[in-house]
């Protein structure tokens, strides 16, 4: 239970500073969230590479 509470605090705070929480991505697995991550990372560099 305090671990639940402490992932609900972090959630609140990250939301206070502006971060958003996607629904889609509640209770999946690691694997699952790493590859979101690696996308979002994959996205900014296409982004901030100059030519």
């Amino acid at each position: 239970m305090a671990e639940d509470k402490f992932e609900q605090a972090v959630a609140a705070k990250l939301k206070g500073e502006g971060w958003d929480c996607p629904t889609d991505y509640s209770g999946v697995t690691v694997d699952r969230l790493y590859d979101h991550w690696r996308d979002i990372l994959n996205v900014n560099m296409v982004n901030l590479k100059v030519c």
